[in-house]
């Protein structure tokens, strides 16, 4: 462990950089690392919020994060306990920076577009369009965010036995299926732009 993790830092110059990483290895670390990508989703949930003002900017600012949330806090688990019933050699810490770096990258990506995402949601004439091209910025970062979760579990995978190996991919697949469905749908009903939150 070098000083910069043991001091509690970023182990790179860049904090951008660091946030998604592959050095940071230490729990409160990794723990800081989703809580960061939680709270540029955020961003992007009041850019989109902006359309609405009021109290949709709260409600956004919750709604766009809690979907991220839920998927890693309700799916990860389970799909680390399917993937060790079939011997594939997943640890607790691999999973926890798996998720970590999905939720830093999908963080990364919104806040990113949250400048683009609050000039269309200002001046879209049409509410409909404002809250597809809001779902288009969601599913582009959900989706590389489970590209990059899926990456990061498979680097542990070389050790698995060859049966494993071959179910491991449904595995993930079912996965990537189960958090687009659950993150849509919590979107839906949260965020006032999409119809949610009545």
């Amino acid at each position: 462990m070098n000083q910069a993790e043991t001091a509690g830092a970023w182990p790179t110059d860049h904090w951008s950089e660091g946030l998604i990483s592959d050095s940071v290895r230490t729990l409160p670390l990794e723990l800081t690392r989703a809580f960061s990508g939680l709270a540029l989703a955020a961003v992007y949930g009041l850019a989109i919020g902006a359309r609405d003002g009021g109290a949709a900017l709260p409600a956004h600012a919750i709604g766009v994060p809690l979907g991220f949330l839920a998927v890693c806090g309700i799916g990860v688990p389970s799909l680390f306990v399917f993937l060790a019933m079939f011997r594939v050699p997943v640890s607790p810490m691999g999973a926890v920076r798996a998720a970590s770096r999905a939720l830093a990258t999908a963080g990364l990506i919104l806040a990113g577009l949250a400048p683009a995402a609050l000039l269309f949601a200002l001046t879209s004439s049409s509410d409909m369009a404002a809250g597809v091209t809001g779902m288009l910025g969601l599913l582009t970062a959900g989706g590389l965010a489970l590209v990059r979760l899926v990456r990061d579990l498979m680097r542990d995978f070389h050790d698995a036995p060859m049966v494993s190996k071959a179910w491991a991919p449904f595995a993930l697949a079912g996965f990537a299926l189960f958090g687009v469905v659950l993150a849509v749908r919590i979107w839906m009903h949260t965020l006032p732009m999409l119809g949610g939150g009545a």
